[in-house]
């Protein structure tokens, strides 16, 4: 009789052994559910801290950096918020940083559009505003039909419109430019 209690007290204790563990795995895969169901059901693919460059020939052409990445393979399309983009050797320009609240990579064409706060600050100091922009990595052009905001050391530019050719070194706003020229500083001779 007493060998039928423990025996029977092992199969409870092992009872409640095994129901503990069905209910901490129950317990550990319900996040991964909870995340699974904020994903919008076109998203394939969901990264943190992105970090992805684009070389050509050994050389790095540009690297886009984004806190958050979604991919979404129909439209081969990745979502990015927000957006550090630089692009390298970039002629004349220099080196250029963009940032801006959120972009869309097309996978097949490299096309870049970010919108939102976007800013891009040259090597030399040089800084342009504008609320969207379009990189177009086979031509190496920046484009916008948005209203832009340039300032340099010397010069403050605003316009409509721009298209910024990375290959040719060149920057065209389209229409309805102001410009102002600022003088050089004068250096004080000391005399009073």
């Amino acid at each position: 009789m007493l060998t039928v209690r423990r025996i029977l007290a092992l199969l409870i204790l092992l009872a409640v052994i095994l129901l503990g563990l069905v209910v901490w795995r129950h317990l550990q895969q319900a996040p991964l559910q909870e995340v699974l169901e904020a994903l919008s059901p076109e998203i394939d693919l969901a990264l943190d801290h992105l970090n992805y460059t684009e070389t050509q020939d050994g050389r790095k052409r540009w690297t886009l950096v984004a806190d958050r990445a979604e991919y979404l393979r129909a439209g081969n399309l990745v979502r990015l918020t927000p957006v550090q983009l630089t692009f390298y050797e970039a002629g004349a320009f220099g080196d250029l940083g963009l940032t801006a609240d959120h972009g869309e990579l097309q996978e097949d064409t490299r096309q870049v559009d970010v919108w939102g706060g976007v800013v891009i600050v040259g090597e030399g100091g040089e800084r342009l505003q504008t609320e969207t922009l379009r990189y177009q990595d086979q031509q190496r052009l920046l484009s916008t039909a948005a209203p832009i905001h340039y300032q340099a050391p010397r010069m403050e530019l605003t316009g409509v419109g721009l298209v910024i050719d990375l290959q040719k070194n060149t920057m065209l706003v389209k229409k309805d430019v102001r410009m102002l020229l600022l003088p050089e500083p004068q250096e004080n001779s000391g005399e009073n």
